[in-house]
């Protein structure tokens, strides 16, 4: 439960980084252009690195070679049927939150022409942001509720 704690942080670092990034990168175009985006970028660069390095757990040789087995969710153990039945229930969960939170994020930004100018790149980075954020908790918490079961 802890290596999925932490590989879900680390997700939603990333996507955080990546939201805050596309923000500076709309607000700072034309007159207002300042070097605030390189701040984001490096705090991108930092979640890339420990989000490899977390995962570095998972390279395993094989004949020689390196095979890097690469999970956006940790795999736990492979031969568990237990954890199998409950990562398919929490994926069910998450894929179905994805698609309700997408359709009001899509009708959410009809609504931005309404806010302030320098608000509408800020919502927007947000709310692109969000579907997957609340894909990754959705699946964090039906882990946990069907794994203490």
């Amino acid at each position: 439960m802890k290596d999925l704690t932490i590989a879900i942080a680390l997700r939603i670092m990333l996507i955080v980084s990546f939201c805050l990034l596309m923000f500076s990168v709309l607000y700072n175009t034309g007159a207002n252009q300042n070097s605030s985006h390189l701040y984001y970028q490096a705090f991108m660069l930092l979640s890339f690195l420990l989000i490899y390095f977390h995962q570095r757990k998972h390279i395993k040789k094989n004949g020689g070679r390196i095979a890097f087995h690469g999970h956006i969710i940790p795999e736990f153990n492979p031969q568990d049927e237990r954890e199998h039945q409950i990562s398919g229930e929490a994926y069910k969960i998450a894929f179905s939150t994805i698609l309700v939170i997408s359709f009001l994020v899509i009708g959410g930004v009809a609504f931005f022409q309404l806010f302030d100018s320098i608000l509408q790149p800020l919502l927007l980075s947000l709310s692109i942001g969000f579907i997957p954020i609340s894909g990754l908790l959705a699946y964090f918490f039906a882990y946990r509720h069907y794994y203490k079961k």
